[in-house]
Formats: C-alpha cells, sequence, structure tokens
C-alpha cells in the first residue's frame, strides 16, 4: 500500500491508502471509515480481500480518511463538518479516482455507510455497487454514556478517545503498532469533526426509499455481536431494498479486524456477481 493526497474543491487533502496499481486497475473499491476510525481501519484487512480475488490485477483498493480524520486535513469550525460536506468529499473522490470510466464500488462502514448512503443518492452513475458494513439506515438515540462522551470530547480533547479505549495505558508511545496508531490517530483527529459526526450520528433522516430509487446494488453486512445499532434495522433496512443481509458469526461492530476471512469472501462474492 502507498499514501496519496487527494486534493479537495475546499482546499484541504484528504489521506488515502491505495494499492499501487490504483490509476490503471480495471475496477476500484473504496472503502468509508466511521466515526473515530481513518484509512487504517482497513489496512489489515486488505491482504485478505487481495487473497480472495480471482484476478488480482484487475482491482485495486482505496481507503481515505475523511475530513478531519487522523491525517486528513482539518477545515476548523462544526459547520465545515455537516453530512453534506462528507458526502461532497465521497463525490470528488470517486471522480479523482476514475468512476465515470470504470467501475467503482463504495463499502461505508458505520458513519462511513451514511456517508455512502448520501453518495449514492446524489451521484448514482458514479457508483457501481454500495455495501453497508454495520451501517444502520436509522439514526442512534443517545444515551447518558453517549452524552457523558460527548461531554469528555469536548472538555478534554480527542485524546479521550485512546484514553476510553485503553483505560489501562499510559497517553505515550506504544510497543503495539496498532495501538500506537490508535494512539495518534486519536490525537490527530479534529475535536470539530467528533462533535459534528456524533451529532449527525444521533439525528439523520432514514433516507432507504431514496435509495432503493437509484437500483444500486446493494448489500448490507454486520457482525452478529454489533452492539451499535440493533440487528432489526440492518433487517428492516435490507427487507425494504429487497436483500438478504450478511452476518458474521463472532464479529463486532468492525467485521475487517473481526472476521476478514469471512467479510472478504461475503465481498468478492457480491463483487463478482455484479455486471460490468
Amino acid at each position: 500500500m502507498q499514501t496519496v493526497l487527494i486534493r479537495c474543491s475546499w482546499g484541504g487533502d484528504l489521506t488515502a491508502a491505495v494499492t499501487a496499481n490504483y490509476a490503471t486497475a480495471k475496477r476500484v473499491a473504496v472503502f468509508i471509515p466511521g466515526f473515530t476510525g481513518s484509512k487504517e481501519d482497513f489496512l489489515s484487512f486488505f491482504p485478505h480481500l487481495v487473497n480472495k480475488m480471482q484476478t488480482q490485477d484487475d482491482w485495486a483498493f482505496v481507503a481515505y480518511s475523511q475530513r478531519g480524520q487522523a491525517d486528513s486535513s482539518r477545515p476548523q469550525g462544526d459547520h465545515a463538518y455537516a453530512l453534506e460536506d462528507f458526502a461532497n468529499d465521497a463525490q470528488e473522490v470517486l471522480i479523482r479516482l476514475g468512476a465515470q470510466h470504470r467501475p467503482v464500488d463504495v463499502l461505508g462502514h458505520s458513519f462511513g455507510g451514511v456517508v455512502a448512503r448520501r453518495l449514492a443518492i446524489a451521484c448514482p452513475t458514479l457508483v457501481h455497487s454500495l455495501t453497508l458494513m454495520s451501517s444502520g439506515a436509522q439514526s442512534i438515540a443517545q444515551s447518558a454514556q453517549t452524552r457523558a462522551g460527548i461531554e469528555a470530547i469536548r472538555t478534554f480533547g480527542s485524546s479521550v478517545i485512546f484514553k476510553s479505549s485503553y483505560p489501562q495505558l499510559r497517553d505515550e508511545a506504544q510497543q503495539d503498532p496498532y495501538i500506537e496508531m490508535y494512539r495518534q490517530r486519536a490525537h490527530g483527529t479534529s475535536v470539530n469533526n467528533l462533535l459534528s459526526i456524533a451529532a449527525i450520528l444521533a439525528d439523520y433522516d432514514d433516507v432507504t426509499p431514496e435509495l432503493k430509487a437509484t437500483n444500486i446494488p446493494t448489500a448490507i453486512m454486520f457482525g452478529d455481536d454489533d452492539p451499535v445499532w440493533p440487528h432489526s434495522v440492518y433487517e428492516d433496512e435490507a427487507d425494504q431494498l429487497g436483500i438478504t443481509p450478511t452476518t458474521f458469526s463472532g464479529a463486532g461492530h468492525s467485521a475487517q479486524l473481526d472476521a476478514p476471512e469471512a467479510l472478504a469472501q461475503a465481498l468478492c462474492q457480491f463483487w463478482s456477481g455484479l455486471k460490468v
């Protein structure tokens, strides 16, 4: 994998992890990360996906960090992190990757799926297929716990994300590469990004009818131990779209980490069945 910068019209750069053939491959799969995430969420998963591909040279894989995440540019002010802003960034990424001229299959994880739905509805000709992974069509009701988390971010900054995930560790350089990435990402992510996405997740519209009207081939996947949205939310959206959701045994909210082989197999099966 290599890292490239994708310049957006608002003047900022989004960092993207790409396979070496991203400019020449016949098809591209783009992965959009979720709340508190970044492109790094998929780096350990891509080798599993490549190994499952029968025609590896035909495919390129791209994961990008959304505005304000990790090492992507961080526009100032919460007014710069509306759901429309994230969707517009996704549109620009697909255009830069040549979605007008070759199939681009999109996977949105969690909040990334909320963004991906809006992208698909706004620009259906750019999206060859859509995979919604652990991403609910309905907003998440805030609880006392989530409100406390939001207040902690507002008071102590983005480093709270690391401290809450690894409370037993000091906020200093870690030997474990993944944990150190997680720590650096927490410090690098914009507080405005975190607070704005938290507000979006608590109140956004269900656009399932509009998504269905695009006729974009869509897959819904989630872990059977996913605690974020009730499973009925995933199942209801799948029912409205006329599809059968895919579940991963023993996986939580991040199947790319918990069940990478099963997720890779499911994606290859879905993509291989599409017309090109």
